[in-house]
């Protein structure tokens, strides 16, 4: 049971201060992942702070930010079918970002 747990948790490298926001990547590749989308982010015109592959708030805000925007479901998920989303349809541009 423990070994699952660990692995469960280290899918999910978040800070303290971005509970709310969860990486679906394995380890190896979660970074990677958060560094692409918080690139997507960027230029969609989404301030997720700098572009260095850490999940912090600012970060999980602009990733809710992007899905209200998009008409996504709001849950924070950082996953493959996000970023396919971020690179290949545009956000709606009604909202406030």
């Amino acid at each position: 049971m423990r070994l699952v747990l660990a692995a469960v948790l280290s899918l999910a490298p978040v800070s303290a201060l971005a509970q709310d926001c969860r990486v679906a990547f394995a380890p190896g590749q979660a970074e990677a992942a958060i560094r692409d989308v918080q690139a997507q982010l960027q230029a969609h015109g989404f301030n997720p702070g700098p572009v260095d592959g850490k999940l912090g708030p600012k970060t999980c805000g602009a990733v809710r930010a992007y899905q209200r925007a998009a008409g996504l479901p709001i849950d924070g998920l950082i996953d493959p079918k996000l970023q396919n989303h971020m690179h290949f349809v545009a956000p709606k541009s009604d909202t406030k970002r």
